[in-house]
């Protein structure tokens, strides 16, 4: 797997790899600064707006997301949050936190695909991606789900989905992420935040105009140890064997 991800185009995944990782790290301890600066009331809203359930409160700070411009739709979920981007009709970043004991969860997924109607503008619709070519790719996945039923279930609310290709999906994407589980009951809490590259110009399916991202990233970052790995991934089949 790491083999053949190193035999990608390598400056542009790598100049777009240091981007992404350095704007998550930098948002990181920008938020964690304010946060130290903030009283316990403020600190326990910044949880409340991350998705973070109670118990998770009383064991972490909070889950840092990266930063974000006024009038971005920003939809809030029980375990992830979410940037809504209308022109590509999919989020441009979904952060969430997952722990050792999350990781460990053992419920079925419940596809129970459906528009997310929290979405200020509306999200994509399940007909858009009939006949497309691509899958309903999770953006937060479902194997990083399994702990809570809620949380299961809102991880198929189309905002968490983005066009991929089958074997893109089953292949790579689903190595890093089963890899981000390890890494999660290895170290514990780690900080996720994963998303498709958007710019204008990319191919757009459905009614509702998705766009077909040509790269996606993922960031992990473990603030205990002030240690995180990014990938950018070009969207296409890769040899994972």
């Amino acid at each position: 797997f790491f083999r053949n991800f190193a035999n990608m185009k390598k400056s542009t995944t790598l100049i777009l790899t240091i981007v992404v990782l350095a704007g998550a790290i930098i948002a990181f301890a920008s938020n964690k600064e304010e946060s130290q600066k903030g009283t316990a009331k403020e600190q326990t809203a910044n949880n409340a707006v991350a998705g973070v359930s109670d118990d998770v409160n009383r064991q972490i700070e909070g889950l840092e997301i990266p930063s974000y411009a006024n009038g971005d739709e920003i939809v809030t979920h029980f375990a992830y949050t979410l940037n809504y981007d209308e022109e590509h009709e999919q989020a441009r970043w979904v952060a969430y936190m997952i722990c050792r004991e999350r990781a460990k969860g053992e419920l079925k997924r419940s596809e129970d695909f459906r528009p997310d109607e929290d979405v200020p503008t509306g999200s994509a619709q399940p007909y858009d991606y009939k006949r497309s070519g691509y899958t309903r790719g999770h953006l937060a996945p479902a194997g990083d789900m399994k702990w809570n039923a809620q949380a299961m279930s809102e991880c198929f609310l189309l905002s968490n989905m983005s066009p991929q290709l089958h074997d893109f999906n089953d292949g790579i994407w689903n190595k890093i992420e089963s890899k981000v589980r390890y890494w999660a009951k290895k170290y514990d809490t780690l900080y996720v935040v994963t998303g498709p590259v958007l710019r204008k110009g990319l191919k757009k399916i459905g009614n509702s105009g998705i766009s077909v991202p040509e790269y996606f990233y993922k960031v992990i970052l473990d603030p205990k140890r002030g240690e995180g790995v990014g990938f950018v991934v070009p969207h296409k089949d890769f040899e994972t064997s």
